[in-house]
């Protein structure tokens, strides 16, 4: 990759789009949108465009005409504030203030201009993205804050709920339109990592700091099946849930596709040195892993195979976002660089730096391809129950 891609290369981009009927992605791509139009984004990595702003403090633009768009990225980091990157220059647009530690996780909307972030401050944000402007949820009365890991939001249209995992184990459930928490989960786990949600049937799959894999009902919290497959903590996960697979990050780094309706490991992807840390899944084909080894590897999810080697990151990589349709992803380390490279295959070029001491917790790679907003799908009759 010779340059960084610009706004006119980006635009060349076909959008290609599928939709689950929970309404998360599902194959073959992950599309950005631009705010102020009809656009939609992704669970975990989001993706739009911002207006090119005119001063730092400037509102976001809701401008309909593509000139001077460039592509951003929102970045959550470890002294809690949430940063607007412009990718060519490096530059900071806009600074979002409210967290008080470490942003572990952001959930972006971009038809709404809306985000969600969660922290080790235990506090639960929601953003208005034109305004650069947070408001805190409100908790339940009598609940203690803890380290929050994981926010899952349900951006369908007509729905504006959330769900979060903190380090006691628990799970909460939040509406956005109240701008409170509606119930806690007490399930009794370890630590909550990492979270897949099917919205349409109310349960989530969870990997958590027992080593185990959980798919829980998110009505009453209650456990639905138990998965173990003797690879270490679970630190990341991404589900198809139509096709009942899922891919799985675990501590000893390797990666173990699975069936879940017979329980049954698939097949695993073993490469890293290292525990897998973040984690990118593009279903039915290509998965992205980073780890603590400083590396990030593309592997083809039906043979198992390893495609390609990502280096230039001096330490632990702790962010990780993709665009498919973009070819494009963004990564950055504990060390405080962001990189941004192609995911081909076989692209050669190394990974471009964008900027230095970001430390993020939490990244969302934005881009400019227009896509219908998301609704909420019929269910597929063919989908997997559990009863």
């Amino acid at each position: 990759m010779s340059q960084r891609p610009t706004s006119q290369e980006l635009k060349k981009s076909p959008s290609v789009v599928g939709r689950t009927k929970t309404g998360s992605l599902d194959s073959p791509s992950r599309s950005p949108s631009v705010p102020g139009k009809q656009r939609r984004s992704s669970t975990g990595s989001s993706a739009g465009e911002f207006g090119r702003q005119t001063s730092r403090d400037s509102a976001v633009s809701h401008a309909e005409t593509e000139v001077g768009r460039e592509p951003c990225a929102l970045s959550g980091q470890d002294d809690g504030l949430i940063r607007l990157i412009d990718l060519a220059t490096g530059n900071e647009l806009k600074t979002m203030h409210g967290h008080t530690d470490w942003i572990h996780a952001i959930d972006a909307h971009f038809p709404t201009n809306r985000a969600v972030s969660v922290g080790g401050d235990g506090l639960v944000f929601l953003w208005d993205l034109d305004a650069a402007t947070g408001t805190q949820l409100m908790p339940l009365s009598g609940t203690s804050r803890c380290c929050m890991r994981v926010v899952v939001v349900d951006w369908t249209k007509g729905s504006s709920r959330a769900i979060t995992g903190n380090d006691a184990g628990n799970l909460a459930i939040w509406d956005l339109e109240a701008m409170s928490c509606t119930r806690v989960l007490k399930c009794k786990l370890g630590l909550v990592l990492c979270l897949s949600v099917d919205w349409a049937k109310m349960r989530g799959l969870v990997g958590h700091g027992d080593q185990m894999l959980d798919l829980l009902s998110l009505k009453d919290g209650s456990r639905l099946k138990n998965f173990k497959f003797s690879h270490g903590m679970a630190m990341t996960i991404n589900v198809s849930w139509p096709k009942a697979r899922s891919v799985c990050g675990y501590g000893d780094g390797v990666l173990s596709v699975c069936d879940l309706r017979k329980g049954e490991q698939i097949c695993s992807m073993r490469g890293h040195k290292s525990s897998i840390t973040v984690m990118e899944a593009q279903w039915p084909s290509r998965v992205i892993s980073g780890s603590a080894d400083h590396t990030l590897k593309l592997w083809d999810l039906k043979k198992g195979d390893c495609l390609r080697t990502i280096g230039g990151h001096p330490d632990v990589i702790r962010t990780l976002s993709v665009d498919w349709s973009l070819g494009v992803g963004l990564s950055s380390s504990t060390a405080g660089e962001m990189l941004l490279w192609e995911t081909s295959d076989n692209a050669e070029d190394a990974a471009q730096p964008v900027c230095d001491g970001v430390r993020a917790g939490g990244v969302v790679l934005l881009g400019i391809a227009e896509v219908p907003m998301m609704e909420a799908l019929p269910e597929d009759e063919e989908a997997w129950d559990l009863g």
